[in-house]
């Protein structure tokens, strides 16, 4: 991925592609539907259980199956959604303290966006495209592969669901049914757990 900062052309291009790789990883780490749900997420969204000792961020927009505006979905932040986090605020905010100063000091700005560069509040990055681009940098089939930014999404379900986490937890964390998780994803998790249910062969079978 450094290659593919490194030949941005522009300075504005350089910024974004640093944002888009610690978005990509945030989506990998949450299960966070890309689009409204991510990118309306904003600094007062996130917020640091002192008993627990545990971030989280709240999800405000998007599918969270409720009309009232008070509405929103709570997950919890893992280490490396909470580095990659910190991350934005370093190399693009300047800001060297990251989530323990926004979550301490709020900086008086509730609704500055998080995936959104400095300056640019006003404008939604074009991630979609941005993925585009990065999968041709790789000589990557996009379109063969079934590779979208949902994918990142998916594959924190699947891996969830592969650990054994609880359905009902994967599936409140996450914003969606049981159901849903259960019509696209049982069948996967018997086969990538496979080696629970036969046990594990070696490369050589004996006949």
């Amino acid at each position: 991925y450094k290659s593919f900062i490194s030949s941005s052309k522009k300075e504005v291009t350089r910024r974004y592609r640093i944002l888009f790789k610690h978005y990509m990883t945030f989506l990998h780490e949450t299960g966070v539907r890309p689009g409204e749900e991510a990118l309306n997420i904003t600094f007062d969204d996130l917020k640091y259980d002192y008993q627990k000792a545990l971030y989280s961020i709240r999800i405000t927009k998007g599918k969270i199956h409720s009309k009232k505006k008070s509405s929103y979905r709570e997950i919890p932040l893992s280490k490396i959604a909470v580095d990659a986090i910190n991350s934005i605020f370093n190399e693009l905010w300047d800001i060297p303290y990251g989530l323990y100063f926004i979550c301490d000091e709020k900086l008086l700005q509730p609704r500055v966006f998080l995936f959104r560069l400095p300056g640019k509040q006003d404008k939604r990055p074009q991630f979609e495209k941005q993925f585009s681009q990065l999968c041709n940098f790789y000589k990557l089939d996009q379109k063969e592969l079934g590779y979208s930014l949902y994918s990142y999404r998916h594959t924190y379900i699947t891996n969830k669901l592969v650990e054994g986490t609880d359905v009902y937890l994967v599936a409140s964390n996450v914003g969606t049914s049981i159901e849903m998780i259960e019509r696209y994803y049982s069948k996967l998790k018997s086969v990538m757990r496979s080696e629970e249910l036969v046990g594990k062969f070696s490369n050589e079978l004996n006949f």
